[in-house]
C-alpha cells in the first residue's frame, strides 16, 4: 500500500515501503544493460592490468568490481519479475543489488589505494581522485539510489582513498585532500538521502494517481447512466458501457468522428432525426459554443426518448449525460392525464374542463355553435348530514355516471363539490345573423331537462331512497359569451337564478341576469362599506301594551342611512350582512347605539332587538352581549332578543346552548316572524323562549278573510297555550287591532301607533304612540282585552 503521506521514512528501511520499494525496483530495470557493459569493461581492465604488471592486489579489486557489476546485471533482471505480492522476492532483489553496488564501489576504491600506493604520475592519480568522485556523484545521484546502499558505497570509496591520500601523500596537502574527500563524501550521502525521499513522494504519488485513475474508470464504467466526456471539440475522451448500450452501437465506439456525428448516426436517432443529418450536427454545435450547461432531448425509434444533460469543464470540454426518460415521460403522461381527472367520478375534472372549453371557443376552431350547461345538486350538504361524506361521495359518483351516459357526445366534468359542467352541441336551428338562436336554447332546454328528469328516480344506497334535484344554468356559445371567462360567467349567473327556486330549475342566461347581478354587486358593495364605516342607523318602533295602556317597550331596527344611492330595504341589508359574515359588526352597531339609548328611559320600558343564527354560533356570544350591557348600564332583565326559527335550523344544538346561556343572564328570548316560515310545534316546545312574536303576514287580510283570522287565532292559542307571552306585530288598521284582541292579545306594534323613528325622536314617539292608544277607545273608556274563549270584538269600558 502507499505510504500516507507526512510518514517519515528511515533511513535504513527494511523491507522498504511497498510503494517505494515497487517504484524502485522498477528503476532498477533500465540498468541492466549498463552494468553487463561494466562488467565487461571491469573484466577487460583487471585482465589488462594483471597482463601487464602481474600484481594480484589490483587484479583482485578489478575482480571484485567486475563481480559487482555481475551481482548488480542480476539484481536489475530480476527486478523485473519482482512483483509486490512476492515481498521476500523484492528484498532479495533490493539485498543483491546492494552487494553487487558495495562490490563496485569496494573494487573502485581498493583500485584508487593501489594507484595511490604505486605511486604513478600524479596526473594519473588525480584522475583517479577525480574519477572516484564522479563515481560518486553519479551513483548517489541516480533514481535506483538507496541510502543504505549509498552509504556503504560511499564508506567503501572514501575510505581507502582518504587512506590512501594521507598514507601515500605529504605535507598539508594530503590532509586537505583527504578532510575534502570526506565533506564531499558526506554532501553526497545527503545527496543521496534527499534523491531516495524525492523518488519515494513520486512514486508514492503517481501511485495514488493510479489508485485515483483506477477508482474513477471503476465508477465511470458503473454508473447507472450513460456518461461520455469529450473535449472541446467535441471528440469523445471517455465513453463507458452504458452510452455505447444506450446508443446501441453494436459496432463499437467509432474512433474517427466526433460525438454528435457519432450521435447523429446511431442507428434509432438517424431514423427519427426532424432534420437532415447535417443541420442536426449544426444545431448541436451551435448549443456548445455558449459553454453553458443545456439539457436536450431527443426521440428515437419505439418511442424511446433520450435527456441529454451537458456540463462545461473548466478549460475545455463537456460532461455529457445520457437517460433513456422514455418511462418517467411515460409516468408524467399519465400523471397529466389524472391531474385532469376527479378521482372520485371518473370524469374530466375543471382543469381537464376549461381546457376543453377554451379550445372550443378558440378563433382557428370549428364554428360550431355548443351550451354550456352547470349543474348543482340541490340541497346536497342536507345528503352529507344525514347520511354522512361516503353516501355524499357514493351520490356524486353515480349522478355523474348518469350525466356520462344520458346522450352521446356530451362533455361532462365535474368543476368541484356538488357543481358539474356540460358541454352540449347544438345543431344551430334558427340562428340568424344576430346571432340569436331560439332553436338552439330549446335544444339546450331539452337536454337540460332530460338530464334532469334522468335524475328523478330515487337512488337507493344501502337501503336508503335519496331523492336527487338537479339546478341547471345554460349559456349559449358564442352568444353569451366568446370566451371562456364570459361564458362560464353566463352559466353561473343562469345557475344562481335556478337554485333560487325550491327543489330545483332551469335556467337560461338572459341578459338581465347580468344587469342584475351587477346590481347586486354595487348593493353589496354600498353594505360592506357602509357596515366597515359605520354609517348604518338604529330605528325604535314602539310595542303597545294595550292592558296598561303604554309603550311597554321599544324593538331596535336596522335603518339604511341614505347614501345618495337607490335605498336598501331592512330585510335585504340584514340578509347581504349574513351572506358575507358581517352581520356579527351589524349586530355590535345596533345593540351598542340602542341600549345607551334605552338605558336613558324608565326601567319599565324594555329593549327588543334582532339577532342572527350566525351570532348564535359565535364563540363567547353570551359573555359579548353581558359587556355590552354592563358598558351602557342596561339591565339584562330589561332586554329581549329576537331569534327566527328558520335561523335555528342551521345548528339547532349550537343555538339552543347559546340562547340557554343568554338566557341565564336575565334576557328574555323571543321567537321572532312565527308563522311566516316553517314552523315546527315540537321544535317550539323544545326551545328555550319566553315571547312569541306572531308575523304580521299572518293578521294582513285577517279582518275580512275568516280562513286568514282563523289561522291567526290558532297562533294566538298555541302562544297563550304553552304560556307564552303574545306580541302581534305588523298591526297597521283598526280591524286587525279588533282581531288581535278579540284574541287576547296585550301587546301589538305597527305603524297604527308608530313607525320606527330615530333615537333623538323617540320620547316624542313614544308620546305620540300612547297618545294614539288614548284615541282608538271611545271617550271615557279604555280599550279592554277580550279573553281567549270570548270571540267578541274589542269593548269599552
Amino acid at each position: 500500500m502507499a505510504l500516507p503521506r507526512g510518514e517519515v521514512v528511515p533511513f535504513w528501511p527494511e523491507p522498504l515501503p511497498s510503494a517505494a520499494g515497487r517504484g524502485l525496483r522498477d528503476g532498477l530495470v533500465p540498468f541492466f544493460w549498463p552494468a553487463i557493459l561494466g562488467w565487461f569493461c571491469a573484466l577487460a581492465i583487471g585482465m589488462r592490468m594483471l597482463w601487464m604488471q602481474r600484481e594480484p592486489p589490483s587484479s583482485l579489486t578489478v575482480a571484485a568490481a567486475a563481480f559487482g557489476y555481475l551481482l548488480a546485471a542480476l539484481a536489475c533482471r530480476r527486478a523485473g519479475m519482482a512483483m509486490a505480492s512476492e515481498p521476500l522476492r523484492a528484498i532479495r532483489v533490493d539485498r543483491l543489488f546492494g552487494v553487487g553496488s558495495v562490490l563496485i564501489a569496494a573494487g573502485i576504491g581498493s583500485l584508487v589505494l593501489v594507484a595511490l600506493a604505486a605511486h604513478l604520475p600524479w596526473r594519473t592519480e588525480l584522475l583517479a581522485i577525480m574519477l572516484v568522485m564522479a563515481i560518486l556523484g553519479v551513483a548517489q545521484g541516480t533514481a535506483v539510489a538507496r541510502p543504505w546502499i549509498g552509504a556503504m558505497q560511499v564508506v567503501a570509496i572514501t575510505v581507502p582513498t582518504a587512506c590512501g591520500m594521507a598514507m601515500f601523500w605529504t605535507g598539508w596537502v594530503a590532509s586537505a585532500a583527504a578532510l575534502g574527500l570526506i565533506a564531499y563524501a558526506l554532501l553526497v550521502v545527503a545527496m543521496a538521502w534527499r534523491v531516495y525521499l524525492t523518488q519515494v513522494a513520486l512514486v508514492q504519488a503517481r501511485d495514488e494517481q493510479r489508485a485515483e485513475r483506477g477508482r474513477l474508470a471503476t465508477a465511470v464504467a458503473n454508473m447507472p447512466f450513460a456518461f461520455v466526456v469529450v473535449d472541446e471539440r467535441l471528440w469523445p475522451i471517455t465513453w463507458n458501457r452504458q452510452a455505447v448500450a444506450l446508443l446501441r452501437l453494436t459496432g463499437g465506439v467509432p474512433v474517427d468522428r466526433s460525438f454528435v456525428e457519432t450521435l447523429a448516426g446511431a442507428p434509432d436517432i438517424a431514423r427519427n432525426l426532424a432534420y437532415d443529418r447535417e443541420n442536426f450536427i449544426q444545431r448541436a454545435e451551435a448549443l456548445t459554443r455558449g459553454s453553458e450547461p443545456f439539457d436536450t432531448v431527443i426521440r428515437c425509434g419505439e418511442g424511446r426518448i433520450l435527456d441529454i444533460e451537458a456540463q462545461p469543464i473548466d478549460g475545455g470540454g463537456w460532461v455529457l449525460v445520457l437517460r433513456d426518460t422514455t418511462g418517467e415521460h411515460q409516468a408524467l403522461a399519465e400523471l397529466n392525464r389524472e391531474a385532469r381527472r376527479c378521482p372520485l367520478t371518473g370524469l374530466p375534472n375543471r382543469r381537464a374542463f376549461m381546457e376543453a372549453l377554451t379550445a372550443r371557443l378558440a378563433p382557428d376552431a370549428a364554428a360550431q355553435p355548443f351550451a354550456l350547461l352547470l349543474a348543482d345538486i340541490d340541497s346536497f350538504k342536507k345528503i352529507n348530514e344525514t347520511w354522512g361524506h361516503q353516501t355524499g361521495d357514493r351520490v356524486l359518483g353515480l349522478v355523474g355516471m348518469r350525466l356520462r351516459t344520458l346522450h352521446d357526445g356530451l362533455f361532462v366534468a365535474r368543476l368541484g363539490g356538488d357543481e358539474f359542467a356540460i358541454l352540449v352541441d347544438l345543431p344551430g336551428a334558427g340562428a340568424d345573423a344576430a346571432g340569436d338562436g331560439d332553436g338552439d336554447a330549446n335544444h339546450a332546454l331539452h337536454i337540460a331537462a332530460a338530464l334532469g328528469a334522468d335524475l328523478e328516480p330515487p337512488l337507493r344506497l344501502d337501503g336508503n331512497l335519496i331523492q336527487i334535484h338537479l339546478a341547471t344554468g345554460i349559456a349559449l356559445a358564442p352568444r353569451d359569451g366568446g370566451d371562456a371567462a364570459t361564458l362560464m360567467r353566463a352559466a353561473d349567473l343562469a345557475l344562481i337564478a335556478a337554485k333560487q327556486r325550491h327543489g330545483g330549475g332551469i335556467e337560461a342566461f338572459t341578459p338581465q341576469l347580468s344587469v342584475d347581478a351587477e346590481r347586486r354587486n354595487r348593493t353589496e358593495q354600498r353594505v360592506r362599506t357602509a357596515v366597515r364605516g359605520g354609517t348604518i342607523d338604529v330605528g325604535y318602533q314602539p310595542i303597545v301594551d294595550l292592558a296598561a295602556g303604554r309603550v311597554c317597550a321599544v324593538e331596535a331596527l336596522v335603518r339604511w342611512r341614505d347614501d345618495g344611492g337607490e335605498p336598501i330595504s331592512t330585510e335585504a341589508l340584514v340578509a347581504i350582512t349574513e351572506q358575507r359574515g358581517m352581520v356579527a359588526q351589524l349586530r355590535r352597531k345596533v345593540l351598542a347605539e340602542a341600549a345607551v339609548v334605552v338605558a336613558g328611559y324608565d326601567p319599565a320600558l324594555a329593549l327588543w332587538c334582532n339577532v342572527s343564527a350566525l351570532d348564535l354560533l359565535t364563540p363567547g356570544f353570551a359573555e359579548e352581549i353581558a359587556a355590552c350591557l354592563a358598558g351602557a348600564g342596561l339591565s339584562p332583565a330589561r332586554v329581549c332578543l329576537e331569534i327566527t326559527e328558520t335561523a335555528l335550523m342551521t345548528d339547532e344544538a349550537a343555538s339552543v346552548a347559546a340562547l340557554v346561556a343568554v338566557r341565564a343572564l336575565g334576557l328574555r328570548i323571543a321567537m321572532d316572524d312565527f308563522g311566516a316560515g316553517f314552523s315546527s310545534l315540537d321544535r317550539l316546545r323544545r326551545l328555550p323562549i319566553d315571547e312569541l312574536k306572531i308575523s304580521g303576514r299572518l293578521i294582513a287580510g285577517a279582518g275580512v278573510d275568516a280562513s286568514a283570522a282563523s289561522i291567526f287565532g290558532a297562533a294566538a292559542r298555541l302562544g297563550q297555550t304553552i304560556d307564552l307571552g303574545i306580541v302581534a306585530e305588523g298591526i297597521e288598521t283598526r280591524a286587525e287591532l279588533d282581531l288581535a284582541t278579540a284574541f287576547g292579545i296585550a301587546r301589538v306594534q305597527g305603524f297604527l301607533f308608530a313607525p320606527a323613528v330615530s333615537g333623538t325622536a323617540l320620547r316624542e314617539t313614544i308620546t305620540a304612540a300612547e297618545a294614539r292608544l288614548a284615541t282608538l277607545a271611545l271617550p271615557g273608556q279604555r280599550l279592554r282585552v277580550v279573553r281567549p274563549d270570548n270571540r267578541n270584538a274589542v269593548s269599552a269600558e
